[in-house]
């Protein structure tokens, strides 16, 4: 952690991610009062990852499956780790053929929902 863009008003913040044996690039947008983070190909929410995600307006992360992954997150664990950083939304990503639109839907607190082609996210 430690890098940063500037794009006009914006900001871009980066930071690695455990991939199984690898790591994968999280990063993090601000821009006036209002933040969107991504996170895809990860398996464990590190400290780094952890402060820069704290307090996302928006987190956009990888939910591959219900279960212990060792390359991914699932659902449970996400589900645990947007709480304790107190995002504001959070939307499932690269999510397996094992996650069900409807049911997750109906199953997910109201703070969280499996994103889809075309949704737009307005601040």
């Amino acid at each position: 952690m430690g890098e940063e863009l500037g794009f006009g008003k914006a900001r871009v913040r980066f930071v690695d991610q455990p991939h199984g044996g690898t790591v994968s690039l999280g990063l993090r947008f601000d821009e006036d009062h209002f933040s969107v983070a991504y996170a895809v190909d990860f398996s464990e929410l590190t400290i780094d990852m952890a402060a820069l995600y704290q307090g996302v307006d928006v987190w956009i992360a990888d939910c591959l499956t219900r279960r212990p992954h060792p390359t991914h997150a699932h659902l449970d664990g996400l589900l645990g780790w947007a709480r304790e950083l107190g995002v504001g939304q959070l939307c499932l990503v690269h999510m397996g053929n094992g996650l069900d639109y409807r049911s997750l839907i109906a199953e997910l607190p109201d703070w969280a929902a499996p994103a889809y082609d075309g949704l737009e996210i307005a601040a």
